[in-house]
């Protein structure tokens, strides 16, 4: 089973070393769950994310991590890091499979995510359409670009919220059992877990579904 693992520091600098090797650690922690690859997101710099993922032990991420040309020893104030061990469902195991999956190349929405989502070859097929490049064989990646769609389509309303986006996003899904999480580059963290058998669909969103979703806002 796949597992989750975020780190969030709210005006507590920290340098990219003692992030990155934090969600390392606990990656490690859920190492029991079973998985057959590892990932990770991070902030890179002009706003962009950085991603590192790797097939195999978490050990092997560490080394990836390791081995990167960043600067390991740059602060943040506030940051929001998320990491993820998968289990292959849709795609075999391979770094491009593996989670966060990302938008686009800045990686402006970056999702992981544990379970299925059973519609996400129309949505794929509907997001090609208009231009979208996928980059996986995954069910998870169609979460980031419908992200990036809709964002993208309502640029213009300036009271959209990203609260507002993420239930956007969630009521066009049709899901299984999952854990979601995601963020973008304004440093909010969105964790949606849903607790029982849930089919998400359009106007069913209210009657079928227990969802608790909790908000981290740094502005």
């Amino acid at each position: 089973m796949c597992g989750i693992f975020a780190y969030l520091n709210y005006l507590i600098p920290k340098d990219r070393k003692t992030i990155t090797d934090t969600l390392v650690s606990g990656l490690a922690r859920l190492e029991y769950r079973g998985y057959d690859s590892a990932g990770l997101a991070i902030d890179g710099d002009d706003n962009k994310v950085l991603i590192y993922k790797q097939v195999g032990k978490v050990a092997a991420l560490k080394k990836l991590v390791s081995e990167a040309t960043v600067d390991f020893e740059k602060e943040f104030v506030s940051h929001c890091g998320m990491a993820h061990t998968r289990w292959a469902t849709h795609g075999e195991p391979s770094p491009t499979n593996s989670h966060p999956h990302r938008s686009d190349p800045s990686g402006e929405f970056t999702v992981v995510h544990n379970g299925i989502i059973t519609n996400y070859k129309e949505l794929k097929t509907v997001l090609e359409k208009k231009g979208y490049m996928f980059e996986s064989e995954t069910d998870t990646e169609a979460v980031a670009k419908l992200a990036k769609y809709l964002y993208d389509s309502q640029k213009s309303n300036a009271n959209l919220s990203f609260t507002a986006l993420v239930k956007g996003v969630i009521k066009e899904l049709v899901i299984f059992i999952f854990d979601l999480s995601f963020f973008n580059e304004s440093y909010k963290l969105y964790i949606v877990n849903l607790i029982k058998y849930a089919f998400l669909y359009n106007d069913f969103i209210g009657r079928c579904f227990c969802l608790d979703l909790q908000e981290c806002t740094f502005s």
